[in-house]
């Protein structure tokens, strides 16, 4: 009772932290002609009308960001730069790219994504998502014991076994399955290789932290009704148990 308490304990516990996460994150930045914050067009043509006269290929990828509007171009040629100058800097080399004309401002941009507008939501999130995990770790221990105490001698071993089994069949294997789907459907670019899907440039990261932390805590709300239900039964048990011990006791006196 005691051990199927503790997992309950700490099955809820850890649902307790999960909740804040999906409130910890940050939208997807502007991308030309990929969000719909920039009012793109659907059909083929993924990109302002600014870069048409360019002929730029869908297919490439090289962003840069326009620092002064915070709108990052999968390529130099999707933001109209005709310019490329390198600067020297403390041992580094930093590529602008320059004449970009649907760039605003000067028309000159660096090399590289946006840098996220929130990072210092990074710790927070590392934090809680930690003493989640942590927290549906002690109940590996107790779980396993529950196993051990709930089943006669001579079967011990096969209980073990059909435990790690399922947990194989169960968990293990479909898992990278599921989470990796999960993950694909909150793609907003696929970079094509021969036509055909490659790997995804961007996320749309509001769809991805609420998918992804999503489905963790359904399966954490499932084993904290399968704890929920072993503490009643096991608490019946002992009551049961209790009940008959009394009765005997009575018999034994009236005798």
């Amino acid at each position: 009772v005691q051990c199927s308490a503790l997992c309950l304990l700490a099955s809820l516990l850890c649902l307790l932290f999960s909740v804040p996460l999906f409130f910890i994150g940050c939208s997807t930045h502007q991308i030309a002609g990929i969000t719909q914050d920039l009012g793109a067009q659907p059909g083929p043509s993924l990109f302002p009308g600014c870069s048409e006269p360019c002929s730029c290929q869908s297919d490439d990828f090289n962003p840069v960001c326009d620092t002064s509007a915070y709108v990052e171009y999968t390529t130099p040629c999707h933001a109209g730069c005709t310019g490329r100058v390198v600067q020297e800097a403390l041992g580094k080399s930093q590529v602008f790219y320059t004449n970009c004309s649907c760039v605003a401002g000067n028309g000159t941009v660096p090399a590289g994504s946006c840098e996220s507008a929130c990072s210092r939501l990074v710790l927070p999130f590392i934090v809680l998502f930690s003493l989640g995990a942590g927290l549906a770790s002690i109940t590996h221990t107790p779980s396993f014991m529950l196993i051990l105490r709930g089943v006669k001698k001579e079967d011990k071993t096969l209980a073990v076994g059909m435990q790690f089994m399922l947990l194989r069949v169960l968990a293990w294997m479909p898992s990278p399955v599921i989470h990796g789907s999960a993950i694909d459907t909150t793609c907003v670019h696929w970079a094509l290789t021969c036509g055909r899907r490659a790997v995804c440039r961007y996320y749309d990261h509001d769809l991805l932290r609420n998918r992804f932390i999503g489905l963790q805590f359904f399966f954490k709300s499932g084993s904290l009704v399968c704890f929920t239900l072993v503490l009643a039964i096991l608490r019946q048990q002992s009551r049961e148990a209790s009940t008959r011990t009394t009765v005997k006791s009575s018999e034994l006196q009236q005798l």
